[in-house]
Protein backbone atom coordinates (compact mmCIF):
# COMPACT_ATOMS: atom_id res chain seq x y z
CA UNK A 1 0.00 0.00 0.00
CA UNK A 2 1.20 3.51 -0.74
CA UNK A 3 2.17 5.42 2.37
CA UNK A 4 0.92 8.87 1.37
CA UNK A 5 -2.32 10.67 0.67
CA UNK A 6 -1.81 13.60 -1.68
CA UNK A 7 -3.63 16.90 -1.27
CA UNK A 8 -4.13 17.56 -4.99
CA UNK A 9 -5.41 14.04 -5.66
CA UNK A 10 -7.79 14.17 -2.70
CA UNK A 11 -9.15 17.57 -3.69
CA UNK A 12 -9.69 16.43 -7.28
CA UNK A 13 -11.18 13.03 -6.40
CA UNK A 14 -13.67 14.45 -3.90
CA UNK A 15 -14.71 17.16 -6.35
CA UNK A 16 -15.10 14.67 -9.21
CA UNK A 17 -17.92 12.81 -7.41
CA UNK A 18 -19.99 15.98 -7.20
CA UNK A 19 -18.99 17.44 -3.84
CA UNK A 20 -18.55 21.17 -3.36
CA UNK A 21 -15.34 20.70 -1.41
CA UNK A 22 -12.23 22.59 -0.44
CA UNK A 23 -9.52 20.56 1.28
CA UNK A 24 -7.18 22.24 3.75
CA UNK A 25 -3.53 21.55 4.52
CA UNK A 26 -3.14 18.54 6.91
CA UNK A 27 -2.58 19.04 10.62
CA UNK A 28 -1.41 16.54 13.27
CA UNK A 29 -4.80 15.95 14.88
CA UNK A 30 -6.84 15.52 11.71
CA UNK A 31 -4.82 14.50 8.67
CA UNK A 32 -7.37 16.24 6.46
CA UNK A 33 -9.88 19.00 6.98
CA UNK A 34 -11.69 21.58 4.92
CA UNK A 35 -15.19 22.54 3.90
CA UNK A 36 -17.99 20.70 2.14
CA UNK A 37 -20.91 22.91 1.10
CA UNK A 38 -19.12 25.76 2.92
CA UNK A 39 -19.31 23.89 6.26
CA UNK A 40 -16.33 22.25 8.01
CA UNK A 41 -15.40 18.59 7.87
CA UNK A 42 -12.52 16.56 9.33
CA UNK A 43 -11.19 13.34 7.86
CA UNK A 44 -8.81 10.49 8.57
CA UNK A 45 -8.21 8.41 5.44
CA UNK A 46 -5.91 5.70 4.14
CA UNK A 47 -4.03 5.82 0.82
CA UNK A 48 -5.23 3.77 -2.13
CA UNK A 49 -4.37 0.09 -2.22
CA UNK A 50 -1.89 -0.73 -4.97
CA UNK A 51 -3.75 -4.01 -5.56
CA UNK A 52 -7.18 -2.68 -6.51
CA UNK A 53 -7.31 1.08 -5.93
CA UNK A 54 -9.70 1.02 -2.96
CA UNK A 55 -8.95 2.84 0.30
CA UNK A 56 -9.08 0.58 3.37
CA UNK A 57 -10.77 3.08 5.68
CA UNK A 58 -12.11 6.59 6.09
CA UNK A 59 -13.48 8.43 9.13
CA UNK A 60 -15.24 11.71 8.41
CA UNK A 61 -16.97 14.11 10.77
CA UNK A 62 -19.55 16.52 9.39
CA UNK A 63 -20.64 19.81 10.91
CA UNK A 64 -24.16 20.50 9.76
CA UNK A 65 -24.11 19.26 6.16
CA UNK A 66 -27.14 17.39 4.86
CA UNK A 67 -26.07 13.77 5.28
CA UNK A 68 -28.48 12.43 2.66
CA UNK A 69 -26.73 14.69 0.13
CA UNK A 70 -23.12 14.20 1.28
CA UNK A 71 -22.85 10.48 2.11
CA UNK A 72 -23.74 9.04 -1.36
CA UNK A 73 -20.92 10.91 -3.18
CA UNK A 74 -18.51 10.07 -0.35
CA UNK A 75 -19.44 6.41 -0.79
CA UNK A 76 -18.90 6.76 -4.53
CA UNK A 77 -15.48 8.26 -3.78
CA UNK A 78 -14.61 5.32 -1.52
CA UNK A 79 -16.18 2.70 -3.79
CA UNK A 80 -18.28 1.22 -0.98
CA UNK A 81 -20.71 2.16 1.81
CA UNK A 82 -20.02 3.23 5.42
CA UNK A 83 -20.56 0.61 8.12
CA UNK A 84 -21.43 2.90 11.06
CA UNK A 85 -22.46 6.35 12.20
CA UNK A 86 -22.08 7.92 15.66
CA UNK A 87 -21.41 10.98 17.80
CA UNK A 88 -18.41 11.49 20.08
CA UNK A 89 -18.15 13.47 23.33
CA UNK A 90 -14.68 14.75 22.45
CA UNK A 91 -16.05 16.20 19.23
CA UNK A 92 -19.27 17.85 20.46
CA UNK A 93 -19.70 20.24 17.53
CA UNK A 94 -19.84 17.44 14.96
CA UNK A 95 -23.35 16.66 13.70
CA UNK A 96 -22.33 13.13 12.64
CA UNK A 97 -19.27 10.90 12.19
CA UNK A 98 -19.25 8.13 9.59
CA UNK A 99 -16.75 5.33 9.12
CA UNK A 100 -15.84 3.22 6.10
CA UNK A 101 -13.75 0.09 6.65
CA UNK A 102 -13.20 -2.93 4.45
CA UNK A 103 -10.52 -4.78 6.41
CA UNK A 104 -12.20 -5.56 9.72
CA UNK A 105 -15.30 -3.41 10.38
CA UNK A 106 -16.54 -5.86 13.05
CA UNK A 107 -13.43 -5.32 15.16
CA UNK A 108 -13.73 -1.57 14.71
CA UNK A 109 -17.43 -1.69 15.65
CA UNK A 110 -16.59 -3.65 18.81
CA UNK A 111 -14.02 -1.01 19.77
CA UNK A 112 -16.53 1.80 19.23
CA UNK A 113 -19.14 -0.01 21.36
CA UNK A 114 -16.61 -0.21 24.19
CA UNK A 115 -15.69 3.48 23.96
CA UNK A 116 -17.56 5.36 26.70
CA UNK A 117 -17.29 8.61 24.75
CA UNK A 118 -19.14 7.22 21.73
CA UNK A 119 -22.94 7.55 21.72
CA UNK A 120 -25.85 7.17 19.30
CA UNK A 121 -23.84 4.48 17.54
CA UNK A 122 -25.66 3.02 14.53
CA UNK A 123 -24.47 -0.04 12.67
CA UNK A 124 -25.28 0.43 8.98
CA UNK A 125 -26.29 -2.56 6.93
CA UNK A 126 -24.10 -1.98 3.91
CA UNK A 127 -20.34 -2.17 4.03
CA UNK A 128 -17.60 -3.01 1.58
CA UNK A 129 -18.85 -4.50 -1.64
CA UNK A 130 -16.62 -4.27 -4.69
CA UNK A 131 -18.74 -2.20 -7.07
CA UNK A 132 -19.87 -4.00 -10.19
CA UNK A 133 -20.36 -1.65 -13.11
CA UNK A 134 -22.86 -3.28 -15.42
CA UNK A 135 -21.61 -4.75 -18.70
CA UNK A 136 -18.00 -3.61 -18.25
CA UNK A 137 -16.85 -7.12 -19.18
CA UNK A 138 -17.97 -6.26 -22.73
CA UNK A 139 -15.15 -3.72 -22.89
CA UNK A 140 -12.40 -4.89 -20.52
CA UNK A 141 -10.53 -7.86 -19.16
CA UNK A 142 -8.71 -7.51 -15.84
CA UNK A 143 -5.04 -8.38 -15.45
CA UNK A 144 -4.45 -10.24 -12.18
CA UNK A 145 -1.32 -11.46 -10.36
CA UNK A 146 -2.16 -14.99 -11.54
CA UNK A 147 -2.20 -13.90 -15.19
CA UNK A 148 1.08 -12.02 -14.78
CA UNK A 149 2.71 -15.07 -13.20
CA UNK A 150 1.58 -17.09 -16.22
CA UNK A 151 3.21 -14.56 -18.53
CA UNK A 152 6.43 -14.71 -16.50
CA UNK A 153 6.51 -18.50 -16.85
CA UNK A 154 6.07 -18.25 -20.61
CA UNK A 155 8.84 -15.65 -20.90
CA UNK A 156 11.20 -17.84 -18.86
CA UNK A 157 10.62 -20.67 -21.32
CA UNK A 158 10.77 -18.44 -24.39
CA UNK A 159 12.35 -14.97 -23.97
CA UNK A 160 11.18 -14.01 -27.47
CA UNK A 161 7.51 -14.80 -26.81
CA UNK A 162 5.19 -12.23 -28.39
CA UNK A 163 1.69 -11.03 -27.62
CA UNK A 164 -0.21 -8.82 -30.04
CA UNK A 165 3.01 -8.05 -31.96
CA UNK A 166 4.83 -6.98 -28.78
CA UNK A 167 7.55 -8.98 -27.07
CA UNK A 168 5.98 -10.12 -23.82
CA UNK A 169 9.01 -9.45 -21.61
CA UNK A 170 8.79 -5.75 -22.52
CA UNK A 171 5.14 -5.56 -21.48
CA UNK A 172 5.66 -7.34 -18.14
CA UNK A 173 7.09 -4.36 -16.16
CA UNK A 174 3.99 -2.33 -17.05
CA UNK A 175 1.58 -5.19 -16.35
CA UNK A 176 3.15 -5.97 -12.95
CA UNK A 177 3.09 -2.34 -11.81
CA UNK A 178 -0.33 -1.37 -13.11
CA UNK A 179 -2.45 -4.56 -13.22
CA UNK A 180 -4.52 -2.79 -15.86
CA UNK A 181 -7.93 -3.44 -17.26
CA UNK A 182 -7.21 -3.90 -20.95
CA UNK A 183 -9.57 -3.74 -23.88
CA UNK A 184 -11.31 -6.82 -25.22
CA UNK A 185 -10.44 -5.46 -28.69
CA UNK A 186 -6.75 -5.14 -29.50
CA UNK A 187 -5.13 -2.72 -31.91
CA UNK A 188 -2.07 -3.64 -33.99
CA UNK A 189 -0.56 -0.31 -32.93
CA UNK A 190 0.07 -1.42 -29.35
CA UNK A 191 -1.56 -2.90 -26.28
CA UNK A 192 -5.04 -1.35 -26.18
CA UNK A 193 -5.90 -0.10 -22.72
CA UNK A 194 -9.24 1.20 -23.99
CA UNK A 195 -10.76 0.37 -27.38
CA UNK A 196 -14.25 1.51 -28.30
CA UNK A 197 -15.94 0.50 -31.53
CA UNK A 198 -18.13 3.34 -32.74
CA UNK A 199 -20.15 5.51 -30.39
CA UNK A 200 -20.97 3.86 -27.07
CA UNK A 201 -23.50 4.82 -24.37
CA UNK A 202 -21.99 6.01 -21.07
CA UNK A 203 -18.60 6.64 -22.67
CA UNK A 204 -17.31 8.78 -19.81
CA UNK A 205 -18.02 6.02 -17.29
CA UNK A 206 -16.44 3.35 -19.52
CA UNK A 207 -13.27 5.35 -20.11
CA UNK A 208 -12.94 6.36 -16.46
CA UNK A 209 -13.30 2.71 -15.44
CA UNK A 210 -10.49 1.73 -17.79
CA UNK A 211 -8.25 4.51 -16.51
CA UNK A 212 -8.63 3.74 -12.78
CA UNK A 213 -5.64 1.32 -12.55
CA UNK A 214 -3.44 3.85 -14.38
CA UNK A 215 -4.34 6.49 -11.80
CA UNK A 216 -3.79 4.08 -8.92
CA UNK A 217 -0.33 3.18 -10.26
CA UNK A 218 0.39 6.89 -10.83
CA UNK A 219 1.40 6.46 -14.44
CA UNK A 220 -1.33 9.02 -15.17
CA UNK A 221 -2.34 12.11 -13.24
CA UNK A 222 -5.96 13.09 -12.72
CA UNK A 223 -5.50 15.96 -15.17
CA UNK A 224 -4.10 13.62 -17.82
CA UNK A 225 -6.96 11.18 -17.27
CA UNK A 226 -9.44 13.98 -17.86
CA UNK A 227 -7.64 14.87 -21.11
CA UNK A 228 -8.10 11.28 -22.28
CA UNK A 229 -11.78 11.25 -21.27
CA UNK A 230 -12.34 14.46 -23.21
CA UNK A 231 -10.53 13.03 -26.25
CA UNK A 232 -12.96 10.10 -26.32
CA UNK A 233 -15.97 12.37 -25.90
CA UNK A 234 -14.88 14.78 -28.64
CA UNK A 235 -13.37 12.42 -31.24
CA UNK A 236 -15.66 10.98 -33.91
CA UNK A 237 -14.98 7.37 -34.97
CA UNK A 238 -13.74 7.06 -38.56
CA UNK A 239 -13.27 4.06 -40.84
CA UNK A 240 -11.22 4.98 -43.88
CA UNK A 241 -8.08 6.48 -42.38
CA UNK A 242 -6.11 6.78 -39.17
CA UNK A 243 -6.51 10.12 -37.47
CA UNK A 244 -3.52 11.13 -35.40
CA UNK A 245 -4.84 14.68 -34.97
CA UNK A 246 -8.65 14.64 -35.12
CA UNK A 247 -10.20 17.94 -36.10
CA UNK A 248 -11.12 19.98 -33.04
CA UNK A 249 -9.31 17.68 -30.61
CA UNK A 250 -5.75 17.11 -29.51
CA UNK A 251 -4.46 13.56 -29.44
CA UNK A 252 -3.01 12.41 -26.15
CA UNK A 253 0.56 11.18 -25.83
CA UNK A 254 2.65 10.57 -22.72
CA UNK A 255 6.01 8.83 -22.42
CA UNK A 256 7.21 7.16 -19.22
CA UNK A 257 9.57 4.46 -18.01
CA UNK A 258 9.20 1.38 -15.79
CA UNK A 259 12.18 -0.82 -14.92
CA UNK A 260 14.22 0.55 -17.81
CA UNK A 261 11.52 0.01 -20.45
CA UNK A 262 10.22 3.10 -22.22
CA UNK A 263 6.51 3.30 -22.96
CA UNK A 264 4.05 5.77 -24.43
CA UNK A 265 0.30 6.14 -24.08
CA UNK A 266 -1.07 7.16 -27.49
CA UNK A 267 -4.65 7.79 -28.61
CA UNK A 268 -5.73 7.05 -32.19
CA UNK A 269 -8.92 6.65 -34.21
CA UNK A 270 -9.00 4.05 -37.00
CA UNK A 271 -11.56 1.78 -38.69
CA UNK A 272 -14.36 2.88 -36.41
CA UNK A 273 -12.32 2.32 -33.25
CA UNK A 274 -10.95 4.86 -30.82
CA UNK A 275 -8.04 3.51 -28.80
CA UNK A 276 -5.76 4.39 -25.95
CA UNK A 277 -2.71 2.27 -26.75
CA UNK A 278 0.36 1.40 -24.75
CA UNK A 279 3.33 1.38 -27.13
CA UNK A 280 6.76 -0.01 -26.25
CA UNK A 281 9.42 2.51 -27.27
CA UNK A 282 12.46 0.32 -26.58
CA UNK A 283 14.61 0.02 -29.71
CA UNK A 284 13.87 -3.00 -31.85
CA UNK A 285 10.15 -3.25 -31.10
CA UNK A 286 7.00 -2.35 -32.91
CA UNK A 287 6.67 -5.33 -35.25
CA UNK A 288 3.39 -4.86 -37.08
CA UNK A 289 1.92 -6.83 -40.00
CA UNK A 290 1.70 -5.06 -43.35
CA UNK A 291 -2.10 -4.97 -43.32
CA UNK A 292 -3.20 -3.66 -39.94
CA UNK A 293 -6.64 -4.84 -38.95
CA UNK A 294 -8.64 -4.98 -35.76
Amino acid sequence: MEDKVYWAELQSALSSVGLNVKVGIPNPRYPWFGKIDAKPFTMTISPKSEEDGFRDFMIISLYGQKEEKIIPPLSKFMGYEPFCKYLHKENPKASATYEWDRKDPKARLKKLKEDVDVYELQELEKGFQSPQIQNMDRFFQQFTPEIVRGWEEVVQENPDAEWNFNQAHNLLPFLKKVMPRIAQNQSCFGLSIISLNGRTPNEREIVQYGLEPLLTARVLTQEEAEQIVNWYLQTQPTWDRMIWNPRGTKNFRKEFEIEGVRYAFITDSYRGYRDLNLKVLTKGFGKFPKNNTK
